[in-house]
């Protein structure tokens, strides 16, 4: 595998640009601030982990294969297993989620932008996991495993991730990567609205 190395990280600085106001907006939301709230409740917690399985289920059901080709290690990156341990410890309140949709036909570019933006929050959900683990008791062992994400192994996922993002850029429309990274941030920030 080659490494990315600093002339590489170009595509990467636009990617990011082209998409930060998106993600701002997400971030912006009131379900999003409250997972780094210290004043988070159980019932807002779970109600977030509920819509996150719903949007990671249909991420791993319509993405993961289309995506295999350029990330080889696709099948380590599931995480709606997460999600389902730490809703176990849910006491009951929170009602599952509608059904997540992308509102675009997706191409192998626009997958591959999706995935940069369910890859990125992986690195996000290690700060939030301090928040939910100081203000709620759950850790990544007991109602937190989706935040903990992959643990001590987060930096080197993230490498990899980006090195198979920017050998498959090299080859093909990078606009595609940007403009699915941003349905994924809009089609998540709707469905987070609702």
């Amino acid at each position: 595998m080659t490494t990315v190395n600093i002339t590489d990280y170009n595509f990467l600085e636009t990617l990011k640009a082209e998409t930060s106001e998106a993600h701002q907006q997400l971030e912006q939301l009131q379900i999003s601030r409250a997972i780094v709230s210290p004043e988070i409740t159980n019932h807002q917690y779970f109600t977030y982990l509920s819509k996150m399985l719903s949007v990671n289920k249909a991420i791993e059901s319509q993405v993961f294969p289309m995506v295999e080709s350029v990330f080889p290690d696709i099948d380590q990156r599931y995480k709606s297993k997460w999600l389902e341990a730490d809703l176990v410890h849910d006491d009951g309140n929170v009602e599952a989620s509608g059904e997540f949709t992308f509102q675009a036909q997706l191409t192998l570019g626009m997958a591959v932008g999706i995935m940069y933006v369910i890859e990125g929050s992986t690195l996000g959900g290690r700060y939030i996991l301090q928040n939910i683990s100081a203000n709620l008791d759950f850790d990544a062992d007991h109602g937190a495993s989706y935040f903990a994400g992959y643990g001590n192994k987060s930096g080197a996922f993230w490498k990899s991730f980006l090195n198979n993002l920017q050998e498959f850029e090299k080859k093909n429309d990078g606009d595609e990567i940007i403009k699915g990274a941003n349905i994924a941030f809009s089609s998540i920030y709707k469905f987070l609205s609702e």
